[in-house]
């Protein structure tokens, strides 16, 4: 599919070059290069059936590349309504996607990355401290903290119950609550 189309573009320009030559050197090279071009037209295979490919890119810029360089081979990239946004989908040649598309991502992400780590270790020292290195690493964990032994044990001073709570409402204070408003209390003796 795309090299197809990269095949035709060279052919286009090779004929230019053929037209253009100045000298019968520089135009038996440009017929020689335009007769291998034409050998690779003619030979070339027919295009493999295209198939449905998902790939799961679950960091952002990563995601970001795969789709734009899914989108500068002439590829339309998608991902269903109800998948994840790590999820990218594409149709395209199986020789295609596992060649020249993964090539180009794995190539271009590798360098990406190195790049984005490059440009944030450096905002890092410049803003936030100079040194910016990982941690360090020790040999063994911290000794832990001295125990202090006492001879001396406290004799153990048994446990004090504690008064239940008195209940806020009971019979004796609905009497004394009827004597401060003026009521008088009946009771039966």
């Amino acid at each position: 599919m795309v090299a197809l189309a990269d095949l035709r573009e060279r052919l286009k320009k090779i004929e230019a070059l053929v037209e253009g030559a100045g000298t019968p050197a520089e135009r038996d090279a440009a017929e020689a290069a335009l007769a291998r071009v034409r050998a690779k037209l003619d030979t070339s295979e027919p295009p493999d059936e295209p198939i449905e490919q998902r790939f799961e890119i679950v960091d952002d810029w990563s995601r970001h590349l795969f789709v734009a360089l899914c989108r500068r081979n002439g590829l339309q990239p998608y991902r269903r309504a109800n998948e994840d946004r790590g999820v990218v989908t594409v149709r395209a040649p199986r020789n295609f996607l596992e060649g020249t598309l993964w090539r180009q991502y794995v190539s271009l992400d590798a360098e990406l990355r190195s790049y984005l780590n490059e440009v944030s270790l450096r905002i890092i020292r410049d803003e936030v401290h100079a040194d910016a290195s990982d941690a360090h690493e020790i040999q063994e964990a911290l000794p832990p903290p001295p125990l202090e032994l006492t001879l001396e044990v406290p004799p153990e001073e048994p446990p004090q119950a504690k008064p239940a709570p008195k209940p806020w409402f009971g019979f004796g204070s609905v009497i004394r609550f009827k004597r401060r408003t003026g009521r008088g209390v009946r009771t039966r003796h």
